[in-house]
Parts: structure tokens; sequence; C-alpha cells
């Protein structure tokens, strides 16, 4: 699968979008509808004649991203990674648990600026599937713990424990993001840790600023702890494009517990939705890494992201 993804990337990028957004949209809606009637059929009340095909509300608000990526740099060597995220509510089960599974690529900045629920803590690019309990859970607050495990071998269970809270400032216009979360892996008994704090200011109906702060500390990596720090500055041209202007910097700490200089890069992110379920990501990068003695290093990333679900 991953051998074909950078032609069929090709193909969408070159073809004309005419030609192949109406079988995009059939292809979805019919994917769509399969997944739903899936999940009401699981989620059926005993000697419920609920009829499938028109879904509960609750059911329809089960969504799926996949993200597609290509990405070259040095050596103009192509790299393939796919990105997916996603979550089964089933409400007459229980309203408190939840299905998720998720995958993310082995590139922490890409993963960043590609999905806005990307996991920091997670070391792999395995496909994983879990449970989710959420303690407490409304607009601006959730407090939830999750049992995971990847599906291929080594399975490696963990047991996370999370919080995520906003904090809306609605008189200055201003908004702060904060997660924080634990993982405890049962296989290799090692605890990993992330903080995640966000600034996020619109300046007009064009422009909005964020800054974005991201700590992990990962004891089977030797208790590394690492701090980047991303300054991004979003441009709604209008609905269907969106500029995204990166300034990026990480440091890392080993045993001593000093910060070090470890990477630095600038990006644009260019966003052109196709129509509300699709899009295409370009994000052309400048890289300074430490490994390299800070040599400006050239990167381009192509994704394709499709939204399923509603």
């Amino acid at each position: 699968m991953k051998k074909i993804l950078p032609f069929l990337l090709l193909f969408i990028l070159l073809f004309p979008l005419s030609a192949y957004a109406s079988f995009l949209e059939k292809a979805r809606n019919t994917l769509t509808v399969q997944y739903h009637t899936l999940l009401c059929n699981i989620d059926k009340e005993k000697g419920d004649e609920q009829n499938c095909t028109k879904p509960s509300k609750r059911i329809t608000k089960n969504r799926l991203r996949i993200i597609a990526s290509v990405k070259t740099g040095k050596n103009k060597h192509l790299s393939v990674s796919l990105n997916i995220r996603g979550h089964i509510d089933l409400p007459k089960l229980s309203k408190k648990w939840r299905i998720t599974f998720s995958q993310q690529s082995l590139d922490k900045l890409n993963n960043r600026q590609i999905d806005r629920e990307n996991e920091t803590a997670i070391k792999d690019n395995k496909f994983h599937i879990g449970l989710k309990y959420r303690f407490s859970s409304h607009k601006n607050m959730e407090f939830f713990t999750k049992f995971s495990f990847k599906v291929h071998r080594p399975f490696g269970p963990y047991q996370e424990l999370g919080i995520k809270k906003r904090f809306p400032f609605p008189k200055y216009n201003f908004t702060i993001y904060t997660r924080g979360d634990i993982y405890y892996y049962f296989v290799q008994r090692y605890i990993a840790k992330s903080v995640e704090l966000n600034f996020i200011k619109p300046l007009n109906n064009v422009y909005t600023v964020a800054q974005a702060n991201d700590w992990d500390a990962n004891a089977d990596n030797h208790h590394e702890k690492r701090l980047t720090n991303h300054l991004k500055l979003h441009h709604h041209f209008n609905k269907r494009n969106h500029l995204t202007y990166w300034v990026s910097y990480s440091s890392v700490a080993k045993h001593e517990g000093n910060y070090r200089q470890d990477w630095q890069a600038l990006s644009v992110s260019y966003i052109h939705n196709l129509s509300k379920w699709f899009y295409i990501q370009t994000i052309p990068r400048i890289v300074q890494r430490h490994e390299n003695r800070y040599r400006n290093d050239y990167e381009l990333s192509v994704s394709f992201g499709m939204l399923l679900g509603i």
C-alpha cells in the first residue's frame, strides 16, 4: 500500500479536480453510510426497530480522519506515511466509553503540522487501538483514561491518564489551550509524560497568531526530556485556502537536566480544501539540526486528507 501512495497523491494533484471530485464524494458517502450502519447495528438495543440507514445523531458524530503523506528531503529520498485518527462512540452502550484508534509517523514536526491531535509521547509509527473512559467531558474540558496497545508486535500495551482544558477569555478575544498526559507502559515498565500549552489570539478575520509549547519526557529514552516551541501565524484566505507560517525551535535535555538546542525550522503550510471532506496540504520546510552542524536541510511534504463521517 505504501508503495502506491506517492503515485496516488501525484495523480490527485495533476488530474483535474472536476474529473475526480464526483468520484471521491460518492466513494466517501458510501463508506460513511457503511461505517455508521455498522456502528448503529452494534449499538442497537434489543428489540429496537431503528432504521440503521438513518442512525442517530450520536452515531453520526463518529469521525475518522485519514492523511496520506509523502515527504522528500536530503538525497531526494521519498518517505511515505499514513496518519489515522478516529473514535467510535456507542451512546446506548455507554456515554462515557469510547473506542479510539490512531497512527502517526516518526517525524514529530510533520505530525504536529498535519495532525492537531498528534501524541508527542508516542515513539512509534504503528497502528494503535484503545478503550477510552471519560470521567468528565464538556465543551472546554475533558478528563479521561485510556488503555491502548499496538496492533502489530510487539504489542506494548499502555495506560494513559490525560486532561484537556480550554480557557477562553471572550473579553480579550484570547484562548489558552492546555493538555497533560501520563503514559504507563506495562511490558517495558516505564512512564512517559507530556504537556502541551497553546496561546491563541485572533488579530482580525484574516490573521490569527498562536504560540505552542510541547514538553515530553520518555523514560525509555534514557529519561530524555524535550521542549519544542512553535510560533505560528494563520492566514485565512477564504474557505478553500489557508496558509500557516511556522517558526519552530526544539531543545533536548539528558541526565544532567540542561537543555541544549537540537533543531530549528522555518515552514509554510498551505491547505487547499477540495471540498468539505477532502484537502491537499503542502509544506516546504528548512530545517537546521544539531547532528548536521545546523546546515540547511530542505524538505517538502505533500499530504492528502480525507474526513469520513457526518
